[in-house]
């Protein structure tokens, strides 16, 4: 008999980065940004500028980002509201961005989801990891070799 075992592969920290982190940063800087443009601040400009920057660096990177787990033959993956499970067959591929810290996975799928046919995840990171700037994470390295082992038909 086949056991369900299902692993997290999202680092338990995604919630501080996409909800915690932006709200905290956006606040801080806004409301220090409108007491500049209030008292007329010649430097206000500037910081709503980078403010705005800072909106889009966090739309790109830090709200896309969902949970992600991998049972046998599928993936669960949540946006903190809703929960969808896609059928590992349906991943075109998977790629990690190694120029940010948390080092995004993106999962690129054959098809649409309710969810869009790209997810974005931030991998639990190991302590080899860090120091492993220029690889794939343990984590990538697991979903790829599940997803190889899956297509070869050699999975149990």
């Amino acid at each position: 008999m086949q056991s369900r075992k299902i692993k997290r592969l999202s680092s338990i920290l995604t919630i501080v980065y996409k909800f915690i982190f932006p709200a905290a940063w956006l606040l801080g800087f806004g409301f220090g940004v409108l007491r500049m443009l209030i008292n007329n601040h010649p430097r206000g400009l500037f910081f709503a500028a980078i403010t705005i920057v800072g909106c889009f660096v966090f739309l790109l990177l830090c709200f896309p980002l969902k949970m992600v787990w991998v049972g046998e033959d599928y993936l669960i993956v949540s946006n903190f509201f809703k929960k969808i499970k896609i059928p590992l067959h349906s991943i075109d591929a998977i790629r990690e961005n190694k120029w940010i810290n948390t080092k995004n996975v993106t999962i690129d799928l054959k098809t649409d989801t309710e969810f869009g046919q790209h997810i974005v995840f931030m991998p639990c990171l190991h302590f080899g990891d860090i120091f492993n700037l220029w690889s794939d994470s343990s984590t990538t390295k697991f979903l790829k070799e599940k997803l190889k082992e899956y297509q070869k038909g050699t999975y149990s």
